[in-house]
């Protein structure tokens, strides 16, 4: 299967994962959970399921995923390339796994770009935040700038805001933030979506930055109106 379709099934993913996010903002109560939640979002695509004929074994022979959730505070998603995966020995992934923010080593560095790929295909850091307080917005920073230093080990890096609450005027602080970044790491693709339900109804919103090279709101779904942020 080539490269190319594992990148479109990630990106696939990830809406779907926003999709699951404006339907039902509180699925996911922890990053523990949204990292489940996107997990999951990621094996509905084919080019991603951990069975069949997309599974991948590792130089040692042992079956696994290409898709991975890191641990940490925020929950974070990790694709790996399928030429790596299948050139290392299981435990060799397994640490990149583990901390895939740490600073490589040169002579890994070297490696990689003798191979002419990174090791990660893609990344996404997904924020889960109840509030827009000061807080929030340093999550957010260092967030991306997380993933800027990371640009030679994942090729593709993207970060997901969810907020849980609706609020006009709050989420307009971190969106001035989002672009900031956005215009000058140009190559982090970035979304803000903020959504609130409960006995009343629900609604959602947000905005789409550096994906497909725009800045535009964020398409309603199927069916449905949707009020986007400022």
């Amino acid at each position: 299967m080539p490269e190319s379709d594992y990148l479109t099934a990630f990106e696939a993913g990830l809406a779907r994962l926003v999709a699951l996010f404006q339907r039902a903002p509180d699925l996911a109560v922890t990053a523990e959970d949204l990292g489940a939640v996107a997990l999951a979002a990621m094996w509905t695509q084919e080019a991603l399921m951990p069975e069949g004929p997309t599974a991948h074994r590792t130089r040692d022979g042992r079956h696994t995923a290409l898709v991975h959730v890191c641990p940490g505070r925020d929950a974070t998603l990790a694709l790996l390339d399928g030429a790596y995966l299948r050139s290392q020995p299981l435990d060799r992934v397994g640490q990149l796994l583990d901390d895939p923010w740490r600073q490589p080593a040169p002579s890994e560095i070297a490696s990689w770009r003798d191979r002419g790929r990174p090791p990660l295909a893609c990344l996404a850091r997904l924020l889960l935040l109840d509030r827009t307080d000061r807080d929030a917005t340093e999550r957010v920073q260092e967030g991306w700038r997380a993933l800027y230093r990371v640009q030679t080990i994942a090729d593709r890096r993207y970060l997901v805001v969810f907020i849980r609450q609706w609020d006009v005027a709050a989420p307009v602080r971190l969106l001035e933030v989002m672009r900031a970044a956005a215009q000058r790491e140009g190559d982090v693709s970035a979304v803000l979506v903020q959504s609130y339900a409960d006995e009343v109804g629900r609604v959602s919103g947000g905005r789409y930055l550096n994906v497909w090279q725009v800045t535009a709101p964020m398409p309603p779904l199927p069916g449905e109106a949707s009020t986007s942020a400022p």
